[in-house]
């Protein structure tokens, strides 16, 4: 019994973003207009590549295209050069939208213009192998 007045002229884009487990996949291919992983690397048990290639055969099963099916993944940057690698997966993989940003949780005492100025570094990086 919640509505939007007036209404939008556009279709307004719905993202989910989960871990990889099947039921959260599935109900991302049943409503979502986009995917965004939330699988950390030594947390999760399986690497987002192959929920990633996982979701992509789910949406076949159910008669959805992949491609209708965009994923926003993320990199996070540190003060060594382990971001090259996350983004060169997330190209393979096909990721149509990449956020980057500095993992406040594993470096917490890192002031905020520090990690902005580790973002800002890779930048170009990033878009180099991205396109």
């Amino acid at each position: 019994r919640v509505g939007i007045n007036p209404l939008p002229d556009r279709h307004i884009p719905i993202w989910m973003g989960s871990r990889g487990g099947e039921a959260a996949l599935r109900r991302v291919i049943g409503t979502a207009d986009g995917w965004m992983p939330l699988i950390l690397a030594g947390v999760d048990p399986e690497p987002v590549g192959e929920r990633v290639r996982r979701l992509r055969e789910l949406c076949e099963d159910a008669g959805r295209d992949p491609a209708t099916l965009p994923v926003w993944g993320r990199v996070y940057v540190d003060p060594t050069d382990s971001w090259k690698a996350a983004t060169e997966e997330a190209a393979e993989l096909g990721f149509t939208h990449l956020s980057v940003g500095f993992n406040r949780f594993a470096h917490p005492p890192t002031p905020h213009h520090e990690h902005l100025t580790t973002v800002i570094r890779v930048l170009d990086g990033v878009r180099a192998i991205t396109g």
